[in-house]
């Protein structure tokens, strides 16, 4: 999931869809569970909630329903509910174990199985969830000792033998293992016959690959995926053994029979489609999906549209979104209230807000019409009114992390930083995966001089979004100020990760810093293997080109970025490069525009080439069409500080004095803690003599976010002209004895002094 779908998340994960009768008692709800039929009692818990919204039992009903019916993100406020109370605690968190795992959350999953150990030392359940999580984050040691204790208590438990075989492979102790796998093989007649086929299948494939009797393992997957084409445990580790020989077409073929043969399955169908949008392909992404909504089974159809749903929301396609969504509730029987206020917020967040409010007056609790509105109040800039609204909604779900996220993007457009933090916080606490809080915490903290803690928050934010380039940044920027944080130890963690490639410029542009142009450039040199020139290393690329540009190695940047853009001549990111190279030796500004333009075209939901199309527009002169561009950028990556300085800035040339300082609010609502931003804010409202407490906010804030030593210069000129000499004065004399300022009226940030 890339960074613009991260910080564009929802109030909730796309929500189940499937619902039922209401009218449904709790003798009758215990009933349909103990079948198997946890779909079936969502809605008559829902009701039950409503009434009894503190009921340990009707809590734990509801998490687990949910939890079983793929939507464990929503589960786990229910399940940490009913928990409370000693006589669901074990059980509650039995299930939370079942529900992280299935959510992809194996840290989670280790915390919560403990918490069940403590109580029920032989728990197998905890012990087996505990073991394969363990094995998820690699960590073969302890999960040998949990599958162990399982087979101390049961011997031939053949599914944990299995585990434990491919336990010692990863240990690396691969003649134990293949004791282990022969012992199974030998036993297969007296166990689960079907047990000892796709998983042992897999095991032994695995035991000749690690071997390093490649051919081998290569046919002993072969001959598995002939027999068990769709196994949920061999496909997967089919896919790890041929992506790890970089064989990624025979990858795509393992998926593309896996779902031939089982077409309802839209775990292997969004597979192939993110192994089509990663290679560049988003038109074969899209068809992929597609060819599911088009299924005869409703549920096909509904999960197909649903990943619609989230690819174009990765586009920046908020409006398509809304309209793959409507497809997945109409393809649902008696579609759910969660789908319903789904839906609502994505028509809030394309700022539809008479379409969003329209619909939230048909959701039944308050809380869900209030994130709604909360949500309409902060796209309209009364971020007071979004965040008493959302302290109703608290009460009745005070774990709701988006409604914690939006809590805290008010409170900081209010000034309240210490609020932001504590909501960043409580939202992080809740699901880390579903907003990007964490990452806008370590912002926070790093632009106010918190190193350690924008560390702390940079780091949470990779554990649970290790595939986002901008927490990489985040990472690499807090580890190079905080003490004790190796940035060294941090590289070789991401070296041959898809985000090697922004850790290499990352560490380029820290030489530059610090040593120079050519020693920045003389590290990407000494890089082995690293191919320049491929599309998606474009980020290094682009560092490499500007440090020979600096460097007047004209020349040599000329040849890369034609050698580059050669071999890959449908990128845009590498048409921008190129552009900025032209327009950096003084080519003809005619070839430079067309060559931007035609990066723009490539690429049109990224914010580069439209922002370098509108600096070199701006360069020409053409500050009306720049502006246009500097726009575009800023609306497909609102996240991105560029794209809003730049818009106020040239506003500002344009002499349009009132869109200046809106676009610099606008600005400020995304970027709180550019502290450049908040003084030029601060000096344009000083011009028109309104010198109120908004504009003291706004010059403390520049001062708190470490700006430019005229900050504190402009902040005690505006104490003067307000009055208050008694408090210029001391803010004077701290500046002058180099002591800490007096407290500011703006709320503080812990461990920041200023």
């Amino acid at each position: 999931m890339n960074t613009t779908l991260r910080a564009l998340a929802l109030l909730l994960l796309l929500a189940t869809l499937w619902a039922c009768d209401a009218g449904t008692g709790i003798d009758d709800v215990r009933s349909l569970q103990a079948q198997g039929r946890y779909a079936d009692t969502l809605e008559a818990l829902r009701a039950m909630l409503e009434t009894t919204p503190d009921d340990p039992e009707v809590n734990f009903l509801y998490g687990r329903a949910l939890s079983r019916t793929s939507s464990s993100p929503i589960a786990i406020w229910s399940l940490k509910k009913a928990s409370e109370d000693p006589a669901w605690r074990t059980r509650a968190y039995l299930e939370l174990t079942a529900a992280s795992m299935q959510n992809g959350d194996a840290p989670g999953a280790i915390e919560n199985a403990t918490v069940v150990l403590e109580a029920v030392p032989d728990s197998l359940t905890a012990l087996s969830l505990r073991g394969m999580a363990h094995l998820h984050e690699s960590q073969a040691e302890e999960a040998l000792a949990d599958f162990d204790a399982i087979l101390d208590l049961h011997p031939n438990d053949e599914p944990t033998r299995s585990a434990r075989a491919s336990a010692l492979i990863m240990l690396g102790r691969v003649d134990e293992a293949a004791e282990a796998i022969a012992a199974i093989e030998s036993d297969a007649g007296r166990y689960n016959e079907s047990l000892s086929g796709a998983v042992m299948c897999a095991a032994r494939a695995t035991l000749e690959a690690e071997r390093g009797e490649t051919d081998a393992a290569r046919q002993a997957f072969d001959v598995c995926l002939e027999t068990f084409p769709t196994d949920g445990f061999l496909v997967p580790a089919a896919i790890a053994f041929h992506d790890g020989l970089g064989e990624f077409r025979r990858t795509e073929e393992i998926l593309e029979a896996a779902l031939a043969a089982s077409p309802g399955t839209a775990r292997y169908r969004k597979m192939l489609s993110d192994r089509a949008l990663e290679a560049g392909d988003g038109e074969r992404a899209e068809e992929i999906l597609l060819e599911g909504a088009k299924r005869p089974d409703p549920r096909t159809r509904g999960d197909a549209w649903t990943d619609l749903t989230n690819l174009y929301l990765g586009r920046g396609d908020v409006d398509s979104a809304i309209d793959a969504y409507r497809h997945a509730i109409a393809a649902t029987p008696n579609p759910s209230q969660l789908a319903q206020l789904t839906l609502a917020d994505l028509l809030a967040r394309a700022e539809r807000h008479e379409e969003a409010l329209e619909l939230a007056k048909g959701l039944e609790r308050d809380s869900y019409r209030g994130l709604i509105e909360a949500r309409i109040h902060l796209n309209e800039g009364r971020p007071r009114d979004a965040l008493a609204r959302l302290d109703e909604v608290f009460p009745t779900w005070p774990n709701n992390p988006g409604a914690r996220y939006y809590a805290a993007r008010a409170a900081e457009q209010l000034g309240d930083f210490s609020r932001a933090i504590e909501e960043y916080r409580q939202s992080i606490r809740s699901d880390p995966e579903q907003t990007e809080a964490a990452l806008r915490l370590s912002k926070l903290y790093f632009h106010a001089g918190s190193f350690q803690n924008a560390w702390n928050s940079a780091a949470e934010h990779y554990r649970s979004h290790n595939d986002d380039a901008e927490g990489v940044r985040m990472m690499l920027r807090a580890a190079s100020s905080a003490e004790g944080e190796s940035v060294q130890n941090l590289l070789a963690r991401l070296s041959g990760s898809p985000l090697w490639p922004t850790a290499l410029a990352m560490r380029a542009e820290r030489i530059e810093s610090t040593q120079g142009s050519a020693a920045a450039l003389e590290a990407l040199d000494a890089v082995d293997g690293f191919d320049f020139t491929a599309p998606d290393n474009a980020e290094t690329l682009r560092v490499r080109i500007r440090l020979l540009v600096d460097l007047d190695r004209n020349e040599q940047a000329l040849a890369e970025s034609a050698d580059a853009l050669g071999a890959s001549a449908e990128s845009g990111a590498l048409h921008e490069i190129r552009g900025f190279v032209l327009d950096a030796t003084g080519a003809d500004p005619a070839e430079v525009r067309a060559r931007l333009e035609a990066a723009v075209a490539l690429e049109p939901s990224g914010w580069r080439p439209a922002y370098a199309l509108g600096r070199h527009l701006e360069g020409a002169g053409s500050l009306e069409e720049a502006l246009s561009q500097f726009r575009r950028a800023a609306e497909v990556a609102p996240g991105e500080p560029a794209p809003g300085r730049a818009i106020a800035e040239v506003l500002a040339r344009m002499g349009r004095g009132e869109e200046t300082e809106a676009a610099w609010e606008a600005h400020l609502r995304e970027q709180p803690w550019d502290a450049e931003a908040a003084l030029a804010l601060t000096r344009i409202r000083i011009a028109s003599a309104r010198t109120d407490d908004r504009t003291v906010e706004l010059a403390e804030r520049a001062v708190l976010f470490r700006g430019p030593e005229t900050a504190l210069d402009t902040l005690i000129d505006l104490h003067k002209s307000r009055g208050e000499v008694e408090r210029a004065e001391a803010l004077a004399a701290a500046a002058r004895e180099n002591r800490s300022l007096p407290p500011l009226r703006i709320t503080p940030i812990e461990g920041v002094g200023v």
